[in-house]
Protein backbone atom coordinates (compact mmCIF):
# COMPACT_ATOMS: atom_id res chain seq x y z
CA UNK A 1 0.00 0.00 0.00
CA UNK A 2 2.85 1.81 1.17
CA UNK A 3 4.17 2.03 -2.93
CA UNK A 4 0.53 2.40 -4.29
CA UNK A 5 0.81 5.99 -1.73
CA UNK A 6 3.78 6.93 -3.50
CA UNK A 7 2.99 5.78 -6.58
CA UNK A 8 -0.42 7.97 -6.88
CA UNK A 9 1.00 11.06 -4.46
CA UNK A 10 -1.81 9.79 -1.62
CA UNK A 11 1.20 8.77 1.19
CA UNK A 12 0.53 11.98 2.58
CA UNK A 13 -3.06 10.79 3.32
CA UNK A 14 -2.21 7.47 4.74
CA UNK A 15 0.84 8.58 7.06
CA UNK A 16 -0.85 11.41 8.64
CA UNK A 17 -3.56 9.33 10.35
CA UNK A 18 -5.86 8.20 7.38
CA UNK A 19 -6.82 4.65 7.27
CA UNK A 20 -8.57 3.31 4.66
CA UNK A 21 -11.84 1.40 6.00
CA UNK A 22 -12.68 -1.65 3.36
CA UNK A 23 -15.93 -2.03 4.94
CA UNK A 24 -17.09 1.01 3.88
CA UNK A 25 -13.93 2.32 1.29
CA UNK A 26 -13.92 5.45 2.57
CA UNK A 27 -10.89 7.53 4.50
CA UNK A 28 -11.20 8.42 7.96
CA UNK A 29 -8.60 10.83 9.03
CA UNK A 30 -7.65 11.01 12.54
CA UNK A 31 -7.22 14.48 14.65
CA UNK A 32 -3.52 14.19 14.17
CA UNK A 33 -4.18 14.31 9.65
CA UNK A 34 -3.00 17.08 8.10
CA UNK A 35 -5.05 16.94 5.24
CA UNK A 36 -8.90 17.25 5.13
CA UNK A 37 -11.13 14.08 4.88
CA UNK A 38 -12.22 15.18 1.57
CA UNK A 39 -8.93 15.89 0.18
CA UNK A 40 -8.35 12.65 1.29
CA UNK A 41 -11.38 10.96 -0.46
CA UNK A 42 -10.39 12.66 -3.63
CA UNK A 43 -7.06 12.04 -3.96
CA UNK A 44 -7.99 7.97 -3.10
CA UNK A 45 -10.76 7.93 -5.62
CA UNK A 46 -8.21 9.25 -8.51
CA UNK A 47 -5.20 6.88 -7.56
CA UNK A 48 -8.53 4.16 -7.52
CA UNK A 49 -9.34 5.49 -11.02
CA UNK A 50 -5.83 5.70 -12.35
CA UNK A 51 -4.28 2.43 -11.54
CA UNK A 52 -6.17 0.33 -14.53
CA UNK A 53 -4.93 2.81 -16.95
CA UNK A 54 -1.43 2.64 -15.14
CA UNK A 55 -0.86 -1.53 -14.86
CA UNK A 56 -2.53 -1.59 -18.68
CA UNK A 57 0.56 0.43 -19.46
CA UNK A 58 2.95 -2.13 -18.08
CA UNK A 59 1.24 -5.49 -19.60
CA UNK A 60 3.36 -7.33 -22.79
CA UNK A 61 1.41 -7.57 -25.63
CA UNK A 62 0.79 -11.31 -24.67
CA UNK A 63 -0.57 -10.37 -21.54
CA UNK A 64 -3.67 -8.55 -23.17
CA UNK A 65 -7.31 -9.64 -22.84
CA UNK A 66 -9.52 -10.34 -25.79
CA UNK A 67 -12.97 -11.52 -25.15
CA UNK A 68 -13.51 -15.07 -26.90
CA UNK A 69 -16.32 -16.96 -27.37
CA UNK A 70 -16.50 -18.41 -23.25
CA UNK A 71 -16.38 -14.46 -22.76
CA UNK A 72 -18.92 -13.46 -25.45
CA UNK A 73 -21.73 -16.23 -23.58
CA UNK A 74 -21.09 -14.50 -20.15
CA UNK A 75 -22.11 -11.41 -22.05
CA UNK A 76 -25.93 -9.70 -21.01
CA UNK A 77 -27.55 -8.98 -24.39
CA UNK A 78 -27.24 -5.31 -23.80
CA UNK A 79 -23.58 -5.70 -22.81
CA UNK A 80 -23.39 -8.04 -26.36
CA UNK A 81 -24.90 -5.44 -28.15
CA UNK A 82 -22.78 -2.61 -26.93
CA UNK A 83 -19.87 -4.52 -27.38
CA UNK A 84 -20.61 -4.84 -30.98
CA UNK A 85 -21.43 -1.33 -31.41
CA UNK A 86 -18.25 -0.50 -29.58
CA UNK A 87 -16.49 -2.51 -32.94
CA UNK A 88 -18.44 -0.51 -35.03
CA UNK A 89 -17.30 2.70 -33.52
CA UNK A 90 -13.81 1.99 -33.23
CA UNK A 91 -13.92 1.04 -37.47
CA UNK A 92 -15.15 4.53 -37.59
CA UNK A 93 -13.00 6.46 -35.32
CA UNK A 94 -10.20 4.69 -37.50
CA UNK A 95 -11.49 5.33 -40.71
CA UNK A 96 -11.77 9.37 -39.99
CA UNK A 97 -7.66 9.29 -39.46
CA UNK A 98 -8.06 7.99 -43.47
CA UNK A 99 -8.57 9.99 -46.64
CA UNK A 100 -11.82 9.64 -48.32
CA UNK A 101 -11.05 7.23 -50.78
CA UNK A 102 -9.31 4.61 -48.64
CA UNK A 103 -12.05 5.79 -45.85
CA UNK A 104 -15.24 4.80 -47.95
CA UNK A 105 -13.06 1.57 -49.13
CA UNK A 106 -12.35 0.71 -45.58
CA UNK A 107 -15.59 1.25 -44.56
CA UNK A 108 -17.26 -0.60 -47.52
CA UNK A 109 -15.49 -3.88 -46.34
CA UNK A 110 -15.84 -3.57 -42.69
CA UNK A 111 -19.53 -2.70 -42.58
CA UNK A 112 -22.15 -4.99 -44.42
CA UNK A 113 -24.73 -2.31 -45.52
CA UNK A 114 -28.15 -2.57 -44.48
CA UNK A 115 -27.19 -4.45 -41.15
CA UNK A 116 -26.95 -3.77 -37.96
CA UNK A 117 -25.39 -4.65 -34.28
CA UNK A 118 -28.19 -6.42 -33.54
CA UNK A 119 -27.47 -8.42 -36.84
CA UNK A 120 -24.08 -8.90 -35.69
CA UNK A 121 -24.74 -9.84 -32.22
CA UNK A 122 -27.16 -12.81 -33.28
CA UNK A 123 -24.92 -14.27 -35.73
CA UNK A 124 -22.19 -14.09 -33.05
CA UNK A 125 -24.54 -16.03 -30.79
CA UNK A 126 -24.93 -19.09 -33.71
CA UNK A 127 -21.42 -18.92 -34.34
CA UNK A 128 -20.51 -19.80 -30.76
CA UNK A 129 -23.23 -21.95 -29.75
CA UNK A 130 -20.43 -24.25 -32.38
CA UNK A 131 -18.24 -25.54 -29.25
CA UNK A 132 -15.14 -25.24 -32.02
CA UNK A 133 -15.58 -21.68 -32.51
CA UNK A 134 -15.30 -20.64 -28.67
CA UNK A 135 -11.59 -19.62 -28.75
CA UNK A 136 -11.91 -17.22 -31.83
CA UNK A 137 -11.59 -14.01 -30.12
CA UNK A 138 -14.93 -11.27 -30.87
CA UNK A 139 -13.24 -9.06 -32.85
CA UNK A 140 -11.88 -11.53 -35.27
CA UNK A 141 -15.13 -13.72 -35.49
CA UNK A 142 -16.85 -10.13 -36.21
CA UNK A 143 -14.60 -10.03 -39.11
CA UNK A 144 -15.78 -13.65 -40.32
CA UNK A 145 -20.04 -12.56 -39.93
CA UNK A 146 -19.08 -9.14 -41.49
CA UNK A 147 -18.06 -11.22 -44.83
CA UNK A 148 -20.99 -13.83 -44.32
CA UNK A 149 -23.30 -10.32 -43.81
CA UNK A 150 -22.31 -8.97 -47.07
CA UNK A 151 -22.63 -12.60 -49.29
CA UNK A 152 -19.49 -12.41 -51.47
CA UNK A 153 -17.99 -14.98 -49.95
CA UNK A 154 -18.73 -18.80 -50.87
CA UNK A 155 -20.61 -21.19 -48.26
CA UNK A 156 -17.16 -23.05 -49.45
CA UNK A 157 -15.13 -19.67 -48.57
CA UNK A 158 -16.92 -19.46 -45.14
CA UNK A 159 -16.26 -22.35 -43.97
CA UNK A 160 -12.45 -22.55 -45.41
CA UNK A 161 -12.44 -19.28 -43.12
CA UNK A 162 -13.98 -20.74 -40.08
CA UNK A 163 -11.57 -23.93 -39.77
CA UNK A 164 -8.77 -21.50 -40.66
CA UNK A 165 -9.97 -19.28 -37.50
CA UNK A 166 -10.18 -22.66 -35.39
CA UNK A 167 -6.83 -23.92 -36.34
CA UNK A 168 -5.22 -20.43 -35.87
CA UNK A 169 -6.83 -19.77 -33.04
CA UNK A 170 -6.19 -23.38 -31.20
CA UNK A 171 -2.42 -22.41 -31.74
CA UNK A 172 -2.57 -19.42 -29.81
CA UNK A 173 -4.84 -20.27 -26.84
Amino acid sequence: MARLGRVFGISSCLRNGAALSWTTGLLNVGPEGGKSKVMCKITWLASLLLLPVSLSHAQKSADVLVITGRGWEALTETAKLFYVQGIKDGILIAATYLDGEERERILGTTQAKGFFPGDYMKELDTLYRDRENLLIPVSIAYQYINLKLKGTATKDELERKLVELRKRMGATY
